[in-house]
């Protein structure tokens, strides 16, 4: 088929535009498949210590934690140990997921509102005792060091009360428009472009062109992928703990192993959708030579 200069130029932004999209699309299959799907987060528990994560992002951050600070250097310390003694992973696995199966279906626009509430009620004076027989004799106001401690972790944390704040909310329907992206609008832009190509190209050469467009999107994710790896990685302990970038990078490791089969899959595909370009392109070329010969 021969194609003018107009529309060769028609072809190459449509192609461009379609080898974005479908790396967008896998990107968004990617999350689907993993950040919002319950067993991805049932795996990462069982790799990933979570509890270290929550001392040094959330409790060692804390401005109690900070305000005791000044009185003891050791209280980081104290507090940490105190920590883990008072919640045993197992504990801390269990209601992360119960939080996370609340949460998913919200994103995922199945339901409006989270019904969890989880209570720490008793682990809070536990964690208290245990803290306070290791840090008692450093402290020479035990009363002030009880007041801060008690609000270090909350009674209880109602997860619907985080729809009250409009930051939170915001963050949400963000999420929701993108997984409805995903779910509706990145199918139809692949398809009109499909359409589109095959107008202007006719079927053998769309074909060769769409497959060929795929396998390079495949393979661009993927290698998208591994390098994300490498870069956590490579991520210098001046700007991250090593202790958390190691559970991200377990983190990351688990992700590519979910979701790898995604670039693979698509790219097998368009070398299917290649090699039928390339088939029918053949077929109609024998066709023509037998036209001209009879």
């Amino acid at each position: 088929m021969n194609l003018n200069k107009i529309t060769k130029i028609f072809l190459i932004f449509f192609c461009a535009v379609f080898l974005f999209t479908s790396v967008v699309f896998l990107f968004g299959e990617s999350i689907k498949k993993t950040i919002l799907k319950e067993s991805f987060y049932e795996n990462l528990v069982e790799e990933v210590d979570i509890r270290s994560l929550i001392i040094k992002g959330f409790l060692l951050d804390s401005p109690k934690i900070e305000k005791l600070e000044h009185e003891n250097k050791k209280i980081t310390f104290y507090a940490e140990k105190a920590f883990m003694e008072t919640f045993s992973r197992e504990y801390v696995n269990e209601k992360i997921i119960l939080v996370i199966n609340d949460i998913l279906p919200l994103l995922r626009k199945e339901k409006n509102k989270l019904q969890e509430e989880v209570d720490f009620t008793e682990k809070k004076d536990i964690f208290k005792k245990h803290i306070l027989s290791k840090i008692e004799d450093d402290f020479p106001v035990k009363g002030a060091l009880e007041e801060n401690l008690t609000h270090i972790i909350p009674d209880k944390i109602v997860l619907n009360d985080l729809l009250k704040n409009p930051s939170i909310v915001a963050v949400i329907l963000s999420f929701q428009g993108f997984y409805g992206y995903f779910e509706i609008l990145s199918y139809f832009i692949l398809v009109f472009l499909l359409i589109l190509i095959i107008f202007l190209a006719g079927f053998s050469l769309s074909m060769k062109i769409i497959g060929t467009t795929m396998m390079v999107s495949g393979i661009i994710f993927l290698l998208s992928l591994f390098s994300f790896k490498n870069l956590i990685y490579n991520i210098n302990e001046d700007i991250i703990n090593l202790t958390i970038r190691d559970d991200i990078l377990i983190a990351t490791n688990l992700f590519i192993s979910e979701v790898s089969s995604l670039p693979i899959t698509y790219s097998s595909i368009g070398l299917i959708v290649l090699m039928v370009g390339v088939f029918v392109g053949f077929k109609e070329k024998k066709d023509k030579e037998y036209q001209e010969t009879t």
